[in-house]
C-alpha cells in the first residue's frame, strides 16, 4: 500500500516539475487549476532566490516607503503654505508632488532634513540587500522610481483639472515668508542672485543657474548610495 502511495506521489511530482520546466501545456495535461499554477510560482520563486533579487527587492521596498512616508510627514512648513496656497487651483496631487520635489532636489548644506531621509532610506536599504552592489542597485531604483513618481504627479497636477480662474491668496496666519524660508526656495534665489550679479551688464549666464539644480539633483541618490553601502558593510554576514 505504501509503496503504491509512493510511485503515485513520485509520479505527481515529476508531473509539476517538468510542468514548471516546460511552459507549453494542451488540454491532455492532467493538472489544472490550482495544481498547475502552484508548481509555476515555486519555480519562479526559486529562479529568484537564484538571482538574489529577493533581498533587493525588499530593500527597495523599505527603502522607496521610508523615502514616501518621511517627505510627507517631514515636510517643512513653508511647503504647507504652498499647499494651502495652491490646492484650490491644483487639486489633491499638489502636495505630493511638493512633497517629492522637496526631497528630489536637494543641496545638502541647507537641507540636513532631506540628507538624512535619503541616508536612512539608502542605510535601510543596503542592509537589506546585504552586498554593496545590491546596495547600489536599491538605492538607484529607489531614486529612480522616486523621480518617475514626482513626474507622474505633475501629469496628475495638470490634467486633472486645473482652476486658475481666481488668483491664489495666502492663506490667514500665513505670509511669504513662510515660503521664502523653504530651503530649496532659499537655494534657488541665492543662485539666480549671484549669477545675476557676477554677470553685471553681460547677463544671466544660464549654464550657472542650472548646474548647481543638476547637482541638487543628483546628491539624493549619491548619498542613497554611500549610505547603503555602509550599510551591506556592517550587515552581520550569516
Amino acid at each position: 500500500m505504501l509503496g503504491n502511495i509512493n510511485s503515485v506521489l513520485k509520479i505527481r511530482i515529476d508531473e509539476l516539475f517538468y510542468l514548471s520546466q516546460n511552459r507549453t501545456y494542451n488540454d491532455t495535461d492532467r493538472l489544472i487549476g490550482f495544481e498547475l499554477e502552484l508548481p509555476l510560482f515555486i519555480h519562479y520563486l526559486i529562479e529568484v532566490k537564484k538571482m538574489g533579487f529577493g533581498s533587493k527587492y525588499f530593500g527597495w521596498l523599505a527603502s522607496f516607503g521610508i523615502v514616501l512616508a518621511l517627505s510627507w510627514f517631514l515636510l517643512p512648513e513653508g511647503w504647507n503654505t504652498v499647499v494651502q496656497v495652491f490646492a484650490p487651483h491644483f487639486g489633491n496631487y499638489i502636495r505630493p508632488t511638493v512633497a517629492l520635489l522637496n526631497i528630489l532636489i536637494v543641496n545638502p548644506l541647507s537641507n540636513l532634513l532631506a540628507v538624512g531621509i535619503w541616508a536612512a532610506a539608502g542605510f535601510v536599504g543596503g542592509v537589506i540587500a546585504g552586498t554593496k552592489k545590491g546596495a547600489f542597485v536599491v538605492a538607484l531604483v529607489t531614486w529612480i522610481s522616486s523621480q518617475m513618481l514626482l513626474m507622474f504627479y505633475v501629469y496628475m497636477l495638470f490634467t486633472s483639472g486645473v482652476n486658475l480662474g481666481t488668483i491664489p491668496t495666502m492663506p490667514p496666519g500665513a505670509s511669504i515668508i513662510d515660503i521664502l524660508s523653504i530651503p530649496l526656495v532659499k537655494d534657488l534665489i541665492g543662485v539666480v542672485l549671484n549669477t545675476v550679479g557676477a554677470a553685471g551688464s553681460g547677463g544671466p549666464d544660464i549654464v550657472a543657474i542650472i548646474l548647481p539644480v543638476v547637482v541638487y539633483v543628483f546628491v539624493p541618490v549619491i548619498i542613497a548610495v554611500i549610505a547603503g553601502i555602509i550599510g551591506a558593510t556592517i550587515r552581520p554576514k550569516e
